[in-house]
């Protein structure tokens, strides 16, 4: 079993006794539940199996702030890190990720609470820096179709209906995009 909690710690609980087999220490508190996946194209075992956690932006991290790593990737047998991700500043009031990502494949979609859809390569990630990031396929701002809101704060997790991944927001607005055109 997999627990996130508002002590900062993801955990891995030995569902029969209760034991804690691992816990991996985010920078913030986590409200929302991971997405559990095997990415079909890895072959290492210990990468192939992979919980996406989300959080709040990091205690002390201002908005403003170069990194807040609210969206990472952790092996779910061993609890170490494979990624994080630097949600980037919008016009937003948040950069924390709450909701569930979506995992099709090997292609995640997250929406971010700073009113982006970011579509990740799961797999491939940047290692020239001090952590290693997914790659970043696309994302699409929804803030920018909202006729002048700029602060929609996606809290939701998208799901998949047909060929279309829907997203709500906290402005009320219910966001489809179109796997095969791209589009909303």
């Amino acid at each position: 079993m997999y627990q996130g909690s508002l002590d900062y710690n993801l955990k891995k609980i030995n569902a029969t006794d209760g034991r804690i087999l691992w816990q991996y220490k985010f920078d913030d508190v986590i409200k929302g539940t991971g997405s559990l996946s095997s990415l079909e194209s890895v072959g290492d075992v210990n990468m192939k199996h992979v919980i996406i956690q989300g959080s709040r932006r990091g205690y002390g991290t201002s908005l403003g702030s170069k990194n807040a790593f609210s969206l990472r990737a952790i092996s779910a047998l061993t609890g170490k890190e494979i990624w994080r991700y630097n949600v980037p500043q919008t016009h937003s009031v948040s950069r924390d990720v709450d909701g569930s990502p979506l995992i099709l494949r090997d292609t995640l979609y997250a929406g971010l609470e700073n009113g982006i859809l970011s579509v990740l390569n799961p797999i491939k990630t940047t290692e020239d820096k001090k952590w290693h990031e997914p790659e970043v396929i696309d994302e699409f701002k929804l803030f920018g179709a909202t006729k002048g809101k700029t602060n929609i704060v996606i809290e939701s997790s998208p799901v998949l209906l047909g060929n279309r991944i829907f997203l709500a927001t906290g402005a009320g607005y219910v966001y489809g995009m179109n796997l095969k055109s791209k589009r909303n």
